[in-house]
């Protein structure tokens, strides 16, 4: 990933943004926007494994996301949505939302969120700081 200069650009590269695990054995993320200075979006790559449910939780913000392979089970303020590659979803994620891969296979979703985080795990690890969100 090219780090953002200052110019209010950030350009990643493929295959340079690490998969961060948060909360064993759910979902994989792929921070795209992690270097780019006083962002308020987040742009993430979440890869959900087939076996795994991610809960209902909610969050500040708006989330927008993107199904790029695979199919989804979409849980939001207790409605059920199954979604296919390239379909898509933007909602207030203040209201509780919850995903699955479905089919027994993983799914790989884009999501723009504007909760953004500090610091991926990765980025912790490199600084010999504990990581408190890796697999």
């Amino acid at each position: 990933m090219m780090p953002s200069d200052g110019s209010g650009k950030s350009t990643p590269c493929a295959g340079t943004t690490p998969a961060v695990g948060i909360c064993r054995g759910t979902i994989g993320y792929r921070f795209l926007s992690q270097d780019f200075a006083n962002r308020e979006l987040e742009v993430i790559i979440g890869e959900l494994p087939g076996s795994v449910e991610f809960e209902p939780a909610a969050h500040a913000g708006e989330e927008f996301g993107y199904v790029l392979q695979g199919r989804l089970a979409l849980s939001y303020d207790g409605e059920n949505y199954e979604l296919d590659t390239g379909d898509s979803y933007h909602f207030k994620a203040t209201t509780p939302h919850g995903y699955k891969a479905l089919g027994g296979t993983s799914a790989r979703v884009l999501w723009v969120q504007t909760l953004t985080y500090d610091r991926p795990a990765s980025r912790n690890k490199r600084e010999g700081q504990e990581d408190p969100v890796s697999n």
